[in-house]
């Protein structure tokens, strides 16, 4: 009985230190900071790392103010990645940007960057009531068809143009998009099939869909289907007057960006984010058309790429 008492004791305790590790956060580990260079860094990181919040997970998570996934080291956020079959397409970020994603999920150095930065510019917050109205302002998520007229217009040739390989594509976007009404909304068209499963199915198809998990894993599959044919690559980079022998400058990936996110204001991190997946490409002997996949695909997966 006594050896059954001790074992037990041992599992609380086990248990509970695992517990704790998982709670584990940056603002522990973080030394107070006086000097203002470091504090100026410590702002930029923190900054960066919302940015890369909002662009590659909040889809799924929510805003990361409001995210229930706060406080989490850069061990736990990179834990998630590789044992979450969701989160899988994010294997690419660097230690750097998930250290910047801790900060910026981290509650106490939220604090204390807003106490800096309120040192330097004490101007009033606006009242809670309009905290409150500005919280409640979420993008407008296309449905199914939304997203069909996006994955045509950046993989598919215009129709004097098209080859096998454009119906491959076309295919593919009527499988994985078209046909998924229940998950990504849209109202059901019967004249050219979209309506497939019960009733109840396609009544369930939202007209105005919510982000979340379900659908993203809808998409990434379409980006990743999609752009294992060839002809999708081609096309592409053909839209913007690029082939895959085109070398991964800044003025070529801003013409890409400008393809996938019409009107948008592109940040230079963006920029080379999508440099470093071509020159990794590079490095790992992979060949132009490949290199250029996967530089394509991560923009593909964007959140961005299903927002109004």
């Amino acid at each position: 009985m006594s050896r059954f008492y001790f074992l037990f004791l041992i599992i609380l305790l086990v248990g509970c230190k695992a517990e704790h590790a998982e709670e584990t956060n940056l603002s522990s580990q973080i030394p107070p900071i006086t000097d203002d260079t470091e504090m100026l860094k410590l702002v930029s990181q923190y900054n960066s790392g919302r940015d890369q919040f909002s662009g590659s997970c909040a889809s799924c998570h929510g805003s990361v103010d409001n995210t229930d996934k706060r406080n989490r080291s850069p061990e736990n956020i990179q834990n998630a990645i590789f044992s979450i079959g969701t989160m899988k397409f994010l294997k690419g970020l660097s230690a750097d940007v998930t250290y910047e994603i801790s900060l910026a999920l981290d509650d106490q150095v939220k604090s204390q960057v807003e106490e800096y930065l309120r040192s330097k510019d004490p101007t009033p917050p606006p009242p809670p009531e309009e905290n409150f109205r500005l919280a409640e302002i979420k993008p407008i998520i296309g449905t199914r068809f939304y997203l069909e007229s996006t994955f045509e217009d950046l993989f598919v040739a215009p129709a004097a143009q098209r080859t096998t390989g454009d119906t491959q594509i076309l295919n593919k976007i009527k499988t994985l998009i078209v046909n998924q009404g229940a998950a990504l909304g849209g109202p059901c068209r019967l004249y050219d099939s979209s309506c497939p499963g019960s009733l109840d199915d396609n009544r369930e198809a939202e007209a105005l869909p919510a982000a979340n998990a379900l659908r993203k894993g809808y998409t990434i599959r379409a980006c990743e289907e999609i752009l294992a044919i060839n002809q999708s690559v081609n096309n592409a980079l053909a839209k913007v007057q690029l082939t895959v022998t085109s070398q991964a400058s800044q003025q070529n990936i801003a013409k890409v960006f400008d393809l996938f996110f019409p009107g948008k204001d592109f940040t230079q991190n963006e920029l080379n984010s999508i440099a470093r997946i071509h020159q990794s490409c590079k490095n790992k002997g992979m060949n132009d058309i490949n290199s250029w996949r996967f530089s394509l695909l991560g923009l593909c997966k964007s959140s961005l790429l299903e927002v109004l």
